[in-house]
C-alpha cells in the first residue's frame, strides 16, 4: 500500500525589494490575517524583474491583499492560487513605468465577497507606462473578477471570470483590453466598460449567463 505525506511550508508576510524568482512549486503558502498590509508587496526598481511561481496566498478572510505591486520593472505570477483578501488577491499599481505584469495558470478566487474585492486589479499610479498579459487564470467568486484602468493596455487571452457579484471583467478611466478565447458568465455584469475605456475584442468570447451580459460597447478586430 502506497502512503502519500504532503508537505506544506506557511510563512508570514513579506516585502520585496530587489528582483527575486521564488519557487514555491506548490509546497509553500503565505497566510496575511493583518487588515493593513499585504501578504507580499513589491517596491522594486523599475529595472528588476521579479518572479513568484507555485504559492497558496490566503488572507484568511482579512487581510487586505495578496500580492501587492507598487514598483516594479516586470513580475512574473505563476501557478498560484491567491484567496479570501478583503481588497484584491493581485492589485498591481505601479506609480511609474515602464512596468509589466503576467500573470498565468492562477485563480484569483474568493475575495472581497462582503465588500469590493478584486481577483486581479490593474490600475497604474500617475498614468505610468503599464502593460499586462493574463493567461490561463480564473478570476471567480470576487466582487469584480479582473478590473483595468487608466493607462494600462491589457492582453486577457484563455481565461475565465465567472462568479463575481458585480462584473467579470471592468474598464474604466482610459484602460485598453484585447479579450480572446475567454469565457465571461454568471457575473452581475460581464463586460462593463465604462468611463472611456476600451474592450477590443476577438470574437471568440463566451460572454454569456449573466445578469448583463455587456454594459457598454464592445470594439470587434479580426484576428489575423
Amino acid at each position: 500500500m502506497a502512503h502519500w505525506r504532503i508537505f506544506e511550508l506557511w510563512y508570514g508576510p513579506l516585502t520585496i525589494g530587489h528582483g527575486i524568482s521564488i519557487q514555491g512549486h506548490g509546497f509553500a503558502a503565505i497566510i496575511q490575517t493583518s487588515g493593513s498590509d499585504a501578504a507580499i508587496t513589491i517596491n522594486s526598481a523599475i529595472g528588476n524583474d521579479i518572479s513568484l511561481n507555485g504559492l497558496l496566498i490566503d488572507g484568511a478572510g482579512s487581510g487586505l491583499s495578496g500580492i501587492q505591486v507598487n514598483s516594479a520593472g516586470g513580475v512574473q505570477i505563476l501557478n498560484c492560487v491567491i484567496r479570501h483578501f478583503t481588497n484584491a488577491g493581485i492589485s498591481f499599481t505601479p506609480a511609474d513605468g515602464p512596468s509589466s505584469l503576467l500573470v498565468s495558470d492562477t485563480a484569483a478566487s474568493y475575495n472581497g465577497i462582503a465588500g469590493q474585492g478584486t481577483g486581479i486589479n490593474i490600475n497604474p499610479v500617475n498614468a505610468a507606462s503599464t502593460n499586462a498579459t493574463l493567461n490561463r487564470i480564473t478570476a471567480n467568486n470576487n466582487q469584480y473578477g479582473v478590473a483595468v484602468a487608466l493607462s494600462a493596455s491589457v492582453m486577457i487571452a484563455n481565461n475565465v471570470m465567472s462568479n463575481n457579484g458585480k462584473s467579470g471583467l471592468s474598464m474604466e478611466s482610459g484602460g485598453t483590453a484585447w479579450l480572446g478565447t475567454s469565457a465571461i458568465s454568471n457575473n452581475g455584469i460581464g463586460v462593463w466598460v465604462n468611463g472611456g475605456g476600451t474592450v477590443n475584442s476577438y470574437g471568440n468570447n463566451q460572454i454569456n449567463g449573466n445578469t448583463t451580459d455587456v454594459s457598454g460597447s464592445l470594439t470587434r478586430v479580426s484576428p489575423q
